[in-house]
């Protein structure tokens, strides 16, 4: 018995999953209405960028201190 296939299939075996797609049921129920409208839960706020934390903290912040000569 070197093949899975020669074990033999009797009674209390589990036969494995079915050959085709199971059966899902109910689908779950959506967590929201579909015409609700979800607000943010907080307002975003711009975050200013922090003069100590140096060059590379803003896109294009690397090219322009490049650019001036400045190599932190």
């Amino acid at each position: 018995m070197s093949n899975i296939e020669d074990v033999p299939t009797g009674p209390g075996r589990d036969p494995g999953p079915p050959d085709g797609p199971l059966p899902m049921g109910e689908p779950p129920e959506p967590m929201v209405e579909p015409d609700e409208i979800r607000e943010p839960a907080d307002t975003p706020v711009p975050v200013e960028p922090d003069p100590e934390e140096g060059p590379g903290h803003l896109p294009g912040d690397i090219e322009r201190a490049d650019a001036a000569g400045r190599t932190d």
